[in-house]
């Protein structure tokens, strides 16, 4: 055991002084495998991909198939999920509480990614359980979505979804909790935060912006035409062999993992159908949260990968600069998925929350 510390320390210390020598990398994701630290070898194959991309180099296959070898073996047994529901006279939103240590967080997951599947994905598990470590972590479903009612046709979908995040806050008897969104779910963070400033203890926002497409006074993220085609080949497309790689897209460090995929797929079946998934991309990409800036006053860090390939990173300046209590924080990786990727973001959350943000 002895000799096969040293060896490890040995390649830690190669990796580090040479990052982009990605045969070393992995050599010492192998060696760890073998070892038996699962978690250390996951965290080294993603560091070796967050050098990787820094630098506009995609990873290898062998370095691909080092990682994948990680995730087949031993698969730790997914815990089961208690779900509970938050009602009253407007309708009941489904959620869980991972863990009851420490400030309340409430996780905003984006797109169609469901309560009862988020323990299953060994990304999405490894990334929440850091964060219930540090935090009571809420996460629920959003109307129209999962296993919480349909969305009600006579109000606006981000309304109902600023609802859902109250309507749970009173269930559980939260008055005032910290909010981690992700992509299209910061717009439902930071109009909550908007409209009950006294309930929300600081904010983070992971790959988020106030507005998704470009216009003549905003410069960042896609044309509305390149958009609109974006959603409509996402969610019925006239040819489903051409359709839209929505792994690749929303998560490329991950695209030739087929456990992710066929986990990814399996939520996405179940979670809503083709009329549901339309509105959720509509409001995410369709809605200008810009007026509403100067208005969220809770202290936000702005999280976002440098080379995010689906979330310019302007997006994320223009947010620390017109949310009147924000700091940018920009971490490696091109996912704008947050729990896969560089960990880095994750700790990064986790420094933030724990470290009791001012206000």
């Amino acid at each position: 055991m002895g000799d096969r510390g040293a060896a490890l320390g040995e390649l830690a210390q190669l990796t580090a002084a040479s990052p982009l020598d990605e045969s070393l990398w992995v050599i010492y994701v192998r060696a760890l495998h073998r070892s038996g630290r699962q978690t250390a070898a996951l965290e080294a194959a993603a560091a070796a991909r967050a050098a990787l991309v820094e630098v506009g180099l995609d990873p290898s296959a062998e370095l691909r198939e080092a990682q994948a070898a990680v995730l087949r073996a031993a698969p730790a047994p997914a815990p089961s999920v208690p779900v509970r529901y938050a009602t009253d006279p407007d309708g009941a939103t489904a959620y869980t509480r991972l863990s009851s240590l420490g400030d309340d967080l409430v996780v905003l997951n984006p797109g169609m990614l469901t309560i009862d599947g988020l323990m299953d994905g060994d990304h999405a598990r490894t990334a929440l359980s850091a964060l219930a470590s540090h935090a009571a972590v809420v996460c629920l479903d959003r109307r129209g979505i999962g296993l919480s009612d349909p969305l009600d046709p006579a109000r606006t979908p981000l309304d109902q979804w600023v609802a859902d995040v109250r309507r749970v806050l009173d269930a559980v008897g939260i008055d005032r909790a910290d909010l981690f969104a992700n992509f299209d779910t910061g717009l439902v963070a930071m109009e909550f935060a908007a409209r009950y400033p006294s309930r929300v203890r600081s904010l983070v926002l992971a790959q988020c912006y106030a507005r998704y497409t470009r216009s003549p006074d905003y410069p960042y993220g896609l044309d509305a035409g390149t958009t609109s085609t974006l959603i409509r080949d996402t969610v019925s497309p006239s040819d489903p062999s051409q359709g839209v790689d929505s792994v690749a897209l929303a998560a490329p460090s991950v695209a030739a993992d087929e456990d992710f995929r066929r986990w990814w797929n399996r939520l996405g079946r179940r979670a809503a159908g083709p009329a549901v998934a339309m509105a959720v991309r509509t409001v995410a990409t369709g809605t200008d949260l810009r007026h509403r800036l100067p208005e969220v006053t809770a202290p936000t860090l702005v999280l976002h990968r440098r080379n995010c390939l689906n979330v310019d990173v302007g997006h994320a300046s223009y947010l620390a600069t017109h949310l009147p209590d924000a700091r940018l924080q920009t971490t490696p990786g091109t996912d704008a998925l947050w729990f896969t990727d560089s960990p880095t973001l994750v700790e990064q959350a986790i420094s933030y929350l724990t470290a009791g943000p001012p206000g």
